[in-house]
């Protein structure tokens, strides 16, 4: 059987089953990062290339095959590896969440930068086993500790090279102290009583029955909270306890941000939260907005307030 035969007779049937699985996707609702790592993945497409040059080279030389077959394999695949990864990266995200979030968080912070990178190299753990097992599922491609070894550090490279584009895109320029302070003096009410909220959100922790759910504010205090709102220009607020966020009031997205200040426990940003379809991409509209947030750490756990102040 050639291998064209093969990509058909194996490959149609996941797709199928892939898609079914996605048409349920209400499934998935509690689940982090239910198909995030295969949307990223297929909207960054200059980097799908450069992961599939990547892996092309490595089947070529592990497996000794040639660069036709080895390309051929190399797009079959990752387009088993992305399809599976619609079932697989769920499962993988919240076995992750509760065995390695707090080994992780001690030993690199806790930033969005290292959650991506501990999110992408485990996924890069998952694509290289799928992807052996589709090698010797297809193309009867057995390999051996070496080889198997070998063609993980590919999908690291692959995911390395990610992180380091997600990275740069994410960089956003110094706010000048002097707008911060300016922002922190005409809001001084609305950061007090985040100040206040703050100090009083760990007496308010509701401690899942039975373990095994993520913890959360108490639902009577944050209801509380809304009549305090009402009186401060706040436009949006939520709670963190990761992994769990609640809205109190609001969800309304900061886009653009283009500016940012941090200390030690404090962030201000400063961005859009209108935009205008511009094509099929969001553009900012309108006047900019600040969002302000705070985190505190009490035995290990990092509590966060975060709004979007109301012009």
């Amino acid at each position: 059987m050639t291998d064209s035969e093969n990509i058909r007779r194996h490959l149609l049937p996941l797709v199928a089953f892939a898609l079914s699985a996605v048409c349920a996707g209400p499934a998935w609702a509690n689940m982090p990062m239910a198909p995030f790592f295969a949307f990223v993945k297929m909207s960054m497409w200059w980097v799908i290339l450069l992961a599939l040059f990547i892996e092309t080279v490595a089947l070529r030389y592990l497996f000794l095959t040639e660069w036709p077959h080895a390309a051929k394999a190399a797009l079959s695949i990752n387009v088993i590896s992305l399809l599976c990864g619609l079932i697989l990266y769920p499962l993988a995200a919240v076995l992750g969440y509760e065995l390695l979030d707090d080994l992780i968080v001690d030993l690199f912070g806790a930033s969005d930068l290292v959650e991506i990178s501990a999110l992408w190299l485990g996924s890069s753990v998952v694509d290289a086993f799928v992807e052996l097992l589709a090698l010797r599922w297809i193309f009867s491609l057995r390999s051996n500790f070496g080889q198997s070894f070998g063609f993980l550090l590919a999908n690291l490279a692959s995911a390395g090279a990610l992180v380091i584009v997600m990275a740069w895109q994410a960089h956003v320029p110094d706010m000048p102290v002097e707008e911060a302070a300016r922002v922190e003096r005409e809001y001084a009410p609305e950061i007090a009583f985040l100040r206040k909220t703050l100090d009083a959100f760990p007496a308010h922790v509701v401690v899942p029955e039975p373990k095994g759910g993520f913890h959360r504010p108490d639902h009577d205090w944050t209801q509380g909270l809304l009549s305090e709102l009402a009186a401060l220009r706040i436009r949006t607020m939520a709670l963190s306890l990761p992994p769990t966020t609640v809205w109190i009031k609001g969800s309304t997205a900061l886009w653009a941000v283009d500016s940012r200040f941090k200390d030690d426990d404090r962030v201000v940003d400063k961005g859009y939260v209108d935009t205008v379809l511009a094509g099929q991409q969001p553009r900012p509209t309108g006047s900019p907005h600040y969002r302000y947030r705070i985190e505190r750490e009490l035995d290990g756990t990092v509590y966060a307030i975060e709004v979007i102040l109301r012009n």
